[in-house]
């Protein structure tokens, strides 16, 4: 996160006393559920049902103790979030509610990139989130992508939910609560949340989003915007790619997204562009997760996130 930085101080009598001051500052963490603590296990490797179920299999045969199985992106339909492969993970809610049935836990991954492309089940979480319009917007292609900033991860090109839109954690939770109804998961692990993103130009650099010449899939979403339903242009395009110093000498946008994309500001003060809030979006991803996770019951969540920032254990890890 660049910019804008706010320096505290804590002065106390002990090493203890400004802990206790930092952690009232940036907020205590977050109580996980008792399962949490337990042993967990995961892998790339469990390509569908059967193999989930061979290592639970293996852990009781063994009379090992075991409390939770994770499942990485091979559980997804074409790595698309909150969607399930129905040819290889067919039976998955039946394996996870045998794992209820003995009070064990399950725990898909979520990516932080949501696929331009329909899902398994004919959803279409882009078009969802477009129609919101939650969506970190583009600087450069203010007129592509429906004005939406467009990276390259595991599905290919995703855009990516702007947390700071009032509209956002509703999209989050409709999106979760989609996955639970097909697979009734109990926490959430939240990968490549930097936000991470692979955009190459044509000489294989790293650039922080994908030009339309350089893709082939963005035929379905590129288009012109009406002047009336532009967003404000809050920064120069391409003025934040090449700043006096930068962390290992290379681009603050290289495997992420452009510095100069911009979020949702009610203010208008323009300074809500991925300069200055790029280390935040790990931490509000993960706080509407813990929304959807409480539920009306207020159960204590279960949130591993991949990258975060000070306050974040308020709702995750």
């Amino acid at each position: 996160t660049g910019g804008i930085l706010d320096v505290y101080y804590f002065y106390a009598g002990s090493a203890d006393e400004v802990i206790t001051n930092y952690y009232n500052l940036i907020g205590k963490p977050s109580m996980p559920p008792f399962w949490g603590l337990g042993f967990q296990q995961s892998s790339w490797l469990y390509n569908n049902t059967k193999d989930l179920e061979n290592v639970v299999k293996n852990y009781e045969d063994n009379d090992f103790p075991f409390d939770v199985i994770w499942a990485d992106i091979p559980y997804m339909h074409n790595y698309i979030n909150f969607s399930v492969n129905k040819t290889a993970f067919r039976y998955i809610k039946k394996f996870v509610d045998g794992l209820h049935k003995t009070n064990k836990h399950f725990v898909p991954i979520i990516d932080a990139g949501v696929s331009i492309e329909k899902a398994g089940d004919k959803a279409n979480w882009y078009n969802i989130g477009r129609d919101m319009g939650i969506f970190i917007k583009s600087a450069k292609n203010p007129d592509k992508f429906d004005g939406n900033i467009i990276g390259s991860v595991w599905p290919k090109s995703a855009a990516f939910v702007d947390f700071f839109h009032p509209k956002s954690t509703d999209y989050w939770k409709q999106g979760l609560q989609h996955l639970h109804d097909i697979v009734p998961f109990d926490g959430v692990w939240l990968d490549m949340n930097e936000a991470s993103n692979s955009c190459k130009d044509k000489d294989d650099n790293f650039i922080g989003e994908c030009p339309p010449e350089v893709n082939s899939n963005f035929s379905d979403i590129v288009k012109k915007r009406l002047d009336a339903t532009k967003p404000q242009l809050y920064s120069t395009p391409g003025a934040y790619d090449s700043v006096p110093w930068t962390p290992s000498g290379r681009p603050l946008y290289e495997r992420t997204l452009s510095m100069d994309a911009y979020h949702y500001d009610e203010s208008d003060s323009g300074n809500y562009i991925q300069y200055n809030t790029h280390s935040l979006f790990a931490t509000l991803e993960t706080r509407a997760t813990a929304e959807f996770l409480k539920g009306p019951e207020g159960k204590k969540p279960f949130i591993i996130s991949r990258a975060s920032f000070a306050g974040h254990g308020q709702y995750g890890s």
